[in-house]
């Protein structure tokens, strides 16, 4: 099995949401910190993951599944929206999570804008 994202941060001495953020380009991240991460990954094998998950967003290859939960305050919601999401990207795919509220209405609108959107 290749390296994972904590074998990269304890390699590059940072959090694993920097790791996480350099991947996933979700926040602003310094371009030294980007440099130690990317030759972390070098190092530890994780690059040829990096650079497929990269190549996957350029070519649109991703597939999303929506989940669309009653509330997010609760634990259960929210321990059981992480293990979906892990698992499905774990096969590949990306998670996309919707809160109801539990409003019937809402969650058919989310419905649609999914069916719209092709998720």
């Amino acid at each position: 099995m290749g390296a994972t994202i904590k074998e990269v941060a304890k390699e590059a001495g940072v959090s694993i949401a920097t790791v996480s953020h350099v991947i996933n380009g979700t926040r602003y991240v310094s371009p030294e910190l980007i440099k130690k991460v990317e030759n972390a990954m070098h190092e530890t094998g994780y690059t040829e993951k990096y650079r497929k998950k990269k190549e996957e967003w350029k070519t649109g290859t991703k597939t999303v599944v929506a989940v669309v939960v009653p509330e997010a305050g609760g634990t259960l919601y929210i321990r059981l929206v992480r293990d979906i999401s892990e698992s499905l990207l774990k096969k590949g795919y990306l998670t996309a999570v919707y809160y109801s509220n539990y409003d019937t209405e809402l969650e058919k609108t989310s419905f649609c804008v999914c069916a719209g959107t092709g998720i």
